[in-house]
């Protein structure tokens, strides 16, 4: 009897063309998702399906071989986190209490922001780090895509966006308008100048240095188990002995070696070994 005898036959053909079209993201562009949990690889293919007219993954995959674009197309879409300013304000504020005053200690605090996407999240970490008068921190902003952080180098927020991250910006303890970060729809250069960005693959890729912080939110439930366990033990390796990260609240369920409830609350960790 076949294993797949139980398994509906469109589910069982969507599944081996997602296999497929990841292996071959793979091997002709180098960019390695098959570690990326399948049902969230499913529903946002099905979605780029809808948006680009393919009529199944198998043409995807035709055009996502022979063409750059569509292949960062779907690195685009499978990877990029969902782009808001100040996104969840009250973990914001808890960071300004509970992570700010640790990065006060050392005289020059280096943050990580791993696939960080368009940017936004190493934005909102910035304006915080400038309110907060941390003007020595630098801050490394990585995704795996070149063009992604072409976009992020250039963001600007229209001003309908500007308007509800004001509010977000407020209740996450903002000591000042956000406008005044802000050069029209652009950020200002203090607050973008603490920004390094480079390419980064947390399937395949290294530490990059050591940090005081690890802004780690919105990742892990985008991944498969193995590759959730590859990215703590690369964010564990990447800390400072007592460095923070940020995780998802209720994570904690994981195994996570070398890595000790801080305020687990606010989704902080701290490396212990």
């Amino acid at each position: 009897m076949s294993v797949l005898s139980d398994v509906p036959v469109a589910d069982a053909v969507d599944a081996v063309e997602t296999d497929l079209l990841l292996d071959g993201l793979r091997r002709r562009w180098g960019y390695d998702l098959r570690g990326y949990d399948r049902r969230h690889a499913r529903k946002q293919l099905a979605t780029l399906l809808r948006a680009r007219r393919f009529p199944s993954l198998s043409a995807l995959q035709g055009r996502v071989l022979r063409d750059p674009r569509e292949a960062e197309a779907v690195v685009a879409a499978l990877a990029r986190p969902r782009p808001r300013l100040f996104r969840d304000p009250a973990f914001w504020l808890g960071f300004r209490r509970r992570a700010v005053p640790l990065l006060r200690t050392y005289p020059s605090p280096r943050l990580w922001v791993p696939a960080c996407g368009t940017g936004e999240d190493a934005y909102t970490l910035a304006v915080v780090l400038e309110e907060e008068g941390l003007r020595r921190a630098e801050i490394y902003a990585t995704d795996l895509l070149g063009a992604t952080l072409e976009e992020a180098r250039h963001r600007r927020l229209p001003p309908a966006a500007l308007r509800i991250a004001q509010d977000r910006h407020a209740r996450a303890g903002g000591v000042r308008p956000l406008t005044e970060h802000f050069r029209g729809q652009v950020l200002g250069s203090p607050v973008l100048q603490r920004i390094v960005l480079g390419t980064h693959s947390l399937a395949t890729d290294g530490p990059i240095n050591e940090f005081q912080f690890v802004l780690c939110r919105g990742l892990l439930p985008r991944f498969g188990p193995e590759l959730r366990l590859r990215v703590l033990g690369l964010v564990r390796d990447s800390l400072c002995p007592l460095g923070l990260v940020a995780l998802d609240p209720g994570i904690g369920d994981l195994q996570m070696p070398g890595l000790a409830p801080h305020t687990p609350q606010e989704g902080l960790w701290r490396r212990v070994q």
